[in-house]
């Protein structure tokens, strides 16, 4: 062999850096994934790097969603993750949660309702995925509600995340993490809405923060009144200009502290250490940045639906789905892309796109 290599030095040299090559992706991407583009075929990842990304140090950092004005470059992180979990199909992680060199990524569910457990050392992000389909969610939404212990909570929406409940919490539990965070846009923000709520009902772990981006409204007046006192400060409710979904449940409250991006302005709503029930009351505004979102009647909302279908009817061919990126204004406020957008723009940094 020794008689060889000094024979054939430049073909050893080579083979020498293959070999080198194929070690070195074998630590970066040790169960031999395919990459496509953005994403990671896999049900599941596990990396080996012991380098510490600076951005998940600010998830070991408390926030308070109280704080005036707004400032919390962690709702940005999170936003992008709510974004790239709409690049998930069937049986692949977005590349981004690779990236981001978490320990283990959990890819949950199947056909809409999905999520993904992202776990780096004592750190867990829970990010459950939206929904594309605006026209087909109005089309077969269903008002009725199911009755938990502290109020009442839309059953579609409660539903839906009980369908992934256990194991998201089998995930958790398997890791015991210190600072779990829940986000989610759309459903997938009512979804984290609910597992927040169930996780700290029901285990014995303790959410650190939970943040949602264009959210349904989830219970009546009872529930998030326990919501707003019990997630005093750990709770960001964002909305975008014109987005339709963030009022569209009727009979439902608003619940978290809220920031709204109307247009060029950020608007927030009362704080709730000095208002009570401010999120759906008919006092508490304190000044023009400050807002109240009020409940939806049943009649407003079949008029909102009607009008949203109605002008997507006349904007598209038929049988085309609606997808939460068309140019409608209403629904363009939705999309995933525009909340990341307003971020960016606040916290000095350029569009995504």
């Amino acid at each position: 062999m020794k008689d060889w290599i000094a024979n054939n030095k430049t073909s050893a040299i080579v083979i020498a850096g293959l070999i080198g090559v194929i070690a070195v992706l074998s630590l970066r991407n040790p169960a031999g994934q395919e990459f496509e583009d953005d994403e990671v075929s896999s049900d599941e990842i596990t990396v080996v790097d012991d380098s510490t990304d600076k951005n998940l140090a600010m998830f070991h950092t408390e926030i308070d969603s109280e704080v005036r004005p707004f400032n919390a470059p962690v709702t940005l992180h999170l936003a992008e993750l709510c974004h790239a979990v709409y690049s998930n199909p069937e049986t692949t992680t977005p590349k981004l949660f690779f990236d981001l060199k978490f320990d283990s990524v959990r890819p949950i569910g199947e056909g809409i309702n999905k999520a993904v457990v992202a776990i780096k050392g004592d750190t867990a992000i829970v990010v459950f995925r939206g929904t594309d389909e605006i026209r087909d969610w109005l089309t077969n939404f269903d008002i009725r509600n199911v009755r938990l212990e502290h109020g009442d909570v839309h059953s579609g929406f409660w539903n839906a995340y009980q369908e992934l409940r256990k194991k998201v919490v089998d995930e958790l539990e398997i890791a015991g993490p210190k600072h779990i965070w829940v986000t989610g846009h759309s459903l997938g923000g009512a979804m984290a809405l609910s597992c927040a709520y169930d996780i700290e009902e029901t285990t014995d772990f303790r959410v650190k923060g939970l943040v949602t981006f264009g959210q349904p409204k989830l219970g009546n007046a009872k529930f998030v009144e326990h919501i707003d006192t019990n997630f005093l400060g750990r709770y960001f409710a964002f909305s975008n200009d014109n987005d339709p979904v963030v009022d569209m449940v009727p009979l439902c409250a608003s619940c978290g502290s809220a920031v709204w991006f109307d247009n060029s302005k950020i608007k927030r709503s009362p704080k709730k250490r000095i208002s009570t029930g401010a999120t759906f009351g008919s006092s508490g505004v304190g000044s023009d940045d400050e807002f109240i979102r009020k409940v939806m009647s049943i009649e407003d909302f079949e008029a909102m639906r009607e009008n949203i279908l109605g002008v997507d009817q006349a904007n598209r061919p038929r049988n085309r789905p609606m997808a939460v990126g068309s140019s409608l204004p209403i629904i363009r406020d939705h999309d995933m892309t525009n909340y990341i957008d307003k971020l960016r723009d606040h916290f000095g940094k350029p569009p995504l796109n």
